[in-house]
């Protein structure tokens, strides 16, 4: 798409518009790539009224720099090493840096919305809102981590807050940002939340399936860190509260052994094949929230993206 090459490009500009140390910073987190789907959504909602480009291009970056931002926070309370297959910032330029790049990208694409020719206002609410979200949903993760009395409402809310919010949030500044009548602003915002969804729970499956080099960052590393996805949901009601994978959840240092071992609990159970399922679901619902939508051009590519994470992950 020609339009998330100038994304890059703007993202670039925005991060060497700094130096030093908040430049080198940024500049680890942007070099570890990633899909561009937020700004990617947000580009085509923005077709939906009239496509409005440079607001749309400040809009999209805006929002992926919100998203890099939450990653390094993420990586200083992880005390995460690698992330994308690259050493994480905090491990390169220590927690002190890593938290105020952070901070900085954070505050850089709020002052990004603020300039837009028209709901600039708006936009900064709407991204705030987001952020706030995303904080309170760090916040829980952390509070509810190495433990096994948790449910899938808790499961599902924390996701929500924690990457739905962010790809909703992408495809109603698009709306917005077009002038799109209200009705379709929410159908888009409810696409969001549910690709978003899907998308988190087929990364949580990934944990299990993938591979330390496709992953970028070692396997099992929700098992290791305590945090009870949708498979180890699964798998705890299918084992009745295995001992060994409930050991394995309180447990705040586990050996690599140990995770093996808890893996293999899981994959002996159904529990990747139900979620995956349910993520289907969750794609259904995004697909079926845009069916309405005026733009048929817009709505088909939409409905392309779920379509793909369906293909992809089953």
């Amino acid at each position: 798409m020609r339009d998330l090459k100038r994304v890059e490009e703007e993202l670039e500009r925005v991060v060497f518009s700094d130096e030093g140390e908040l430049c080198e910073a940024s500049l680890t987190m942007l070099r570890g790539g990633g899909k561009r789907l937020r700004p990617a959504l947000v580009l085509i909602s923005g077709q939906v009224g009239s496509y409005d480009f440079e607001s749309l291009i400040l809009a999209a970056v805006a929002v992926e720099l919100i998203h890099m931002a939450s990653l390094i926070h993420d990586d200083i309370v992880d005390s995460a090493d690698f992330r994308r297959g690259l050493p994480t910032v905090s491990s390169t330029k220590g927690l002190h840096v890593a938290t105020a790049a952070g901070d900085f990208l954070f505050a850089t694409a709020l002052v990004l919305l603020s300039g837009l020719r028209s709901g600039g206002i708006e936009a900064v609410r709407m991204m705030a809102e987001a952020v706030n979200i995303l904080s309170l949903g760090q916040i829980r993760q952390m509070e509810m981590a190495h433990r096994v009395d948790q449910n899938m409402e808790d499961y599902l809310q924390m996701i929500w807050s924690k990457t739905a919010v962010l790809f909703a949030t992408s495809c109603r500044l698009g709306g917005l940002i077009s002038g799109a009548e209200e009705e379709e602003v929410d159908f888009l915002g409810r696409y969001g939340d549910n690709l978003g969804m899907a998308f988190q729970i087929y990364d949580d499956v990934l944990d299990i399936t993938g591979t330390e080099e496709s992953l970028g960052k070692p396997v099992g590393i929700d098992l290791k860190e305590g945090t009870v996805t949708m498979p180890i949901l699964f798998a705890l009601e299918e084992t009745r509260f295995e001992r060994e994978l409930c050991a394995a959840i309180e447990s705040p240092s586990l050996t690599e052994e140990e995770v093996r071992r808890g893996m293999e609990i899981i994959l002996n159970t159904r529990a990747l094949e139900r979620s995956k399922e349910e993520a289907k679901k969750y794609v259904e619902r995004a697909i079926d929230s845009v069916r309405l939508l005026s733009k048929p051009e817009v709505r088909e590519e939409l409905v392309s993206i779920g379509k793909f994470a369906i293909d992809r992950y089953h």
